[in-house]
């Protein structure tokens, strides 16, 4: 029986303002993963396929099973929006986390949001003792 919590996230995978698809995969597997997952709060890690068939479903089925939801805000990704959307009405377990704060949105910035930077191997540090205090 797997006893693991968890965690989905939410973020872009196709190309954006400052990442392509192929850099979301690098973000995802070398910093958020392993942040959530070696945290020792018991948690198992994935992000949605991006397989169309019954890609929504699957979403909404992730969304609502999840114990907790992480949210990449970084270049302002509708999808991102309207799955953080859902999930706002579904749970308050909810990670915000961006590059900078430039990527945060006005109506956003009450909440707190745990930055991930650059490739700096401090600023990678410093995202993975934030995750584990959200």
């Amino acid at each position: 029986m797997n006893n693991k919590k968890k965690c989905f996230v939410i973020m872009p995978f196709s190309t954006t303002k400052s990442c392509s698809e192929n850099r979301w995969a690098q973000i995802f597997d070398y910093i958020i993963k392993p942040a959530v997952e070696d945290s020792g709060l018991g948690y198992v890690c994935e992000r949605s396929s991006a397989d169309r068939q019954n890609l929504i479903k699957g979403i909404l089925e992730a969304l609502n099973e999840a114990n907790v939801v992480i949210a990449d805000l970084t270049d302002s990704n509708p999808n991102v929006f309207y799955e953080l959307g859902i999930r706002h009405t579904l749970a308050n377990r909810t990670i915000l986390i961006a590059q900078g704060k430039k990527h945060i949105p006005f109506d956003l910035t009450p909440y707190p949001v745990a930055f991930y930077g650059s490739e700096s191997p401090a600023k990678i540090a410093k995202f993975k003792t934030d995750m584990r205090k959200n």
